[in-house]
């Protein structure tokens, strides 16, 4: 299972980390907390749900890879 740092969210939705991080805090973008430090991780399937949901267009390259790591993580369950 692959997940983005909000670093790598922000970068593939054009924003910045901090506006992930506060997207994360007000539940609007759901997130797993992984050691080490306790940091933030968003899987492919909540980046493109919350996209899909806020009209937020995705470069083609950003939206392939997070099919592709969409597919990796359905056909894993």
């Amino acid at each position: 299972m692959h997940y983005f740092t909000p670093k790598e969210v922000g970068e593939i939705i054009g924003t910045s980390a901090d506006t992930i991080r506060r997207l994360v805090r007000s539940d609007q973008l759901k997130a797993v907390r992984m050691p080490p430090g306790n940091h933030y991780k968003i899987s492919a399937n909540e980046v493109l749900r919350y996209t899909a949901e806020h009209n937020l267009p995705l470069s083609t390259d950003n939206k392939k890879m997070l099919e592709e790591f969409s597919v990796e993580l359905t056909s894993v369950q």
